[in-house]
């Protein structure tokens, strides 16, 4: 294949009069007497390129065009003309055919007005070179965004870890495989540390991951679950024409280079292995980070296990890390002191988690009287240093730690279990309070349980650990209160989505935006648990609110709409009709314009007050649908209705405005009203989302 690339490359330059004055690797450098000739060149380049007939793997190129002065040696060209000419290059992406400012003004009124469409990129910092770029890219086809300086995307990668202690030789080994290789996953036992060793890699390593890093938590995913959806979702790439998310992800990253990390996959390996496979043979610039109790077992993989801290005497990584944690110095310990944190390192097998809960209540009794307890709690079959004597210390320090809590702290821990992901304090007293306990009560307990490092609090959001949240959740199953928690779980993701769905509508929309973010997986919950009650009401009306999230932002939030309609379509409730529309809707965006249609007028014969559904959804798959399948005259009959009718949401009237006027106009009719209404409607909502209309 690269041998076809270099032939097609080479014809292409020297039919345009140009020299191929150096190649590195499966690049050249190209010099042209003139900028057209250049501009020539590479769009013949794409275009055969992008005609032949891979039999191997696809070829994409990406082009970058600079004009200037250079110094000729030995029929080489060398200078700054050429460093910024490749840098202009590497900020593109394959199939894209980028110029220099410099370059496309050269170009205007060549050969012809319109004969070369340039599209402005708007100016960028490219590395290593000093001030600010215009770039301009050759043809109108849709790109991702310029891998500039401060034009590509960083990821999402967490904030920086908490201090690695005793893992240095581990870290060499992760930074060094993630560099060599594609596909490589941290094992170990629950607790051993593989998520802070994980994090600690990638800060090591992001800047030779010039598309970012991208971080994906799996953990709020049920047993057996899909992770391709929720991993499309924080990469926001949408599943085009139901061809699977596994696939859109690999199709999407083709041309990236980038680290993914996949973080808590032991309950999800199946999904995990299919989504890693695909990416790992269709996109060869990006490394995947996989954090899990097993392998996965894909091809090419590398996998680290990662055992417990070693636990031999006071000079120990076990021993520093308990200190550490405690908030002690080393110096102001004394022989006794020291004596029993080593037997408490030992005792818990050096594992990292089981070490931080017992820190947390060094803090609070002495380590003598700690090491006790935990010698009492811990006369387990299971020897010391294997998996199972490991994974039983954890257990029982955990249990030790929940022990010690008081009636009302066991009960808060016990109702945490049900969310995904973080929480907030204010939806922790909403689903922990109860008939015995007020939000006061929460708080309290709440604030002990994160002083005892059983829940983790990050700024104002908090989170249980996985081996914590399922302790927890066994202990809530005892309690026999799964189904009533579960159920004040749902509740208030119903009451969060009312309230942060009008927030999304208006001029603070990057702060809802961020706000729904962090609590997306307790959304993806709720949806679930309603969904597996058959409760027809709850997981119609939260697909409904989020349809306009479904269809822009949140890609996973079609396949919810159209398991809903699945399970709960022909069930009569209040949701019905909008439900039916939104599948319509999802039909429609997944390429179905006739299942769009007919459950679009199934979803309007249903509506039982014509334009008072939840954004008026019904009408919106049946106009949509007729306008986009070439029937704007009915699309108008529908549309027509709705104007007026959604002015408390001004986001909503500028679409249906909008929506008229171009359905007027595809009908022959006058659409300059609607058109301008629109563009009123627009300029005084404050709504970016309007605006982008």
């Amino acid at each position: 294949a690269l041998e076809r690339h270099d032939a097609i490359v080479r014809a292409a330059v020297e039919s345009h009069r140009g020299v191929v004055f150096s190649t590195a690797g499966d690049g050249f450098g190209a010099a042209f007497w003139t900028p057209s000739e250049a501009v020539a060149a590479a769009m013949q380049a794409q275009v055969l390129l992008a005609a032949e007939k891979w039999t191997d793997a696809t070829i994409r190129v990406r082009m970058g065009l600079h004009t200037g002065t250079a110094s000729e040696r030995n029929g080489d060209y060398f200078g700054p003309t050429l460093n910024r000419a490749a840098r202009i290059m590497s900020v593109g992406h394959g199939g894209q055919v980028l110029l220099s400012d410099v370059t496309a003004k050269l170009l205007v009124g060549v050969g012809g007005e319109g004969s070369i469409d340039l599209v402005d990129l708007g100016e960028h910092r490219l590395k290593d070179i000093a001030g600010v770029e215009r770039v301009w890219q050759i043809g109108s086809n849709r790109f991702r965004p310029l891998r500039s300086v401060d034009g590509h995307s960083t990821g999402n990668r967490p904030g920086p870890p908490e201090l690695l202690i005793g893992r240095g030789d581990e870290l060499d080994e992760v930074m060094s495989l993630v560099t060599e290789h594609r596909v490589v996953t941290l094992t170990g036992a629950g607790g051993v540390g593989k998520t802070t060793l994980a994090l600690s890699a990638i800060d090591a390593v992001a800047d030779k991951f010039p598309d970012g890093v991208w971080w994906v938590d799996l953990a709020s995913i049920g047993a057996g679950g899909d992770a391709a959806p929720v991993v499309a979702n924080v990469l926001r790439v949408q599943d085009q024409l139901g061809s699977g998310f596994a696939a859109a992800v690999a199709s999407a990253l083709v041309d990236q280079r980038l680290l993914l990390v996949l973080d808590n996959c032991e309950h999800v390996l199946e999904s995990v292995a299919d989504l890693v496979a695909k990416v790992a043979s269709q996109c060869r610039g990006v490394s995947v980070l996989c954090t899990s109790r097993t392998r996965l077992g894909v091809v090419g993989e590398r996998d680290l296990v990662l055992r417990p801290l070693a636990v031999d005497g006071t000079e120990s990584a076990a021993f520093e890390l308990l200190v550490e944690r405690i908030g002690r110095s080393a110096k102001t310990i004394g022989d006794s002191e020291r004596s029993a944190l080593n037997d408490i390192c030992r005792r818990l097998d050096g594992l990292p988690l089981a070490l931080e809960l017992a820190a947390a209540r060094c803090r609070v009794m002495t380590p003598t009287a700690v090491a006790a307890r935990l010698d009492e709690r811990l006369r387990l079959p299971a020897g010391r240093g294997s998996p199972l004597g490991a994974r039983s210390s954890l257990e029982g320090t955990v249990r030790w730690s929940y022990d010690l809590l008081s009636s009302n702290e066991q009960a808060v821990m016990a109702r945490l279990a049900v969310f995904a992901g973080t929480f907030s304090l204010e939806a922790a007293e909403f689903v922990a309070a109860g008939e015995s306990m007020n939000a006061y009560d929460v708080d309290d307990a709440l604030a002990v349980l994160v002083e005892q490092s059983l829940v983790d609090r990050d700024g104002d959001r908090y989170r249980l650990l996985e081996t914590t949240r399922a302790f927890a959740h066994e202990r809530l199953s005892e309690l026999s209160a799964v189904a009533t928690v579960e159920a004040s779980h749902v509740a208030w993701v119903l009451e969060f989505v009312r309230a942060t769905r009008l927030g999304l509508r208006g001029p603070d929309e990057a702060r809802f935006v961020s706000i729904l973010d962090a609590d997306w997986a307790n959304v993806r919950a709720a949806f679930n648990r309603s969904l597996e009650w058959d409760d027809p009401t709850a997981s119609s009306e939260l697909v409904t609110l989020l349809f306009i999230e479904a269809a822009l932002r949140r890609v996973e939030g079609l396949d919810w709409i159209v398991s809903a309609h699945e399970r709960n379509g022909a069930i009569a409730n209040r949701h019905q009709h909008e439900l039916i529309g939104a599948a319509g809707w999802a039909a429609w965006a997944r390429g179905s314009g006739s299942r769009a249609l007919e459950l679009g007028r199934r979803a309007v014969e249903l509506d039982p007050a014509p334009g008072t559904a939840i954004d008026r959804v019904p009408q919106w798959a049946l106009g949509a649908g007729l306008l986009f399948t070439g029937r704007p005259a009915e699309a108008c009959a529908v549309i027509e209705p709705i104007l007026g009718t959604v002015a408390s949401e001004p986001f909503l009237d500028v679409v249906w405005h909008y929506l008229f006027a171009l359905a007027s106009t595809m009908a022959g009719r006058d659409a300059t009203e609607p058109a301008d209404r629109s563009e009123r409607i627009m300029a005084s909502s404050g709504s970016p989302m309007a605006k982008s209309i």
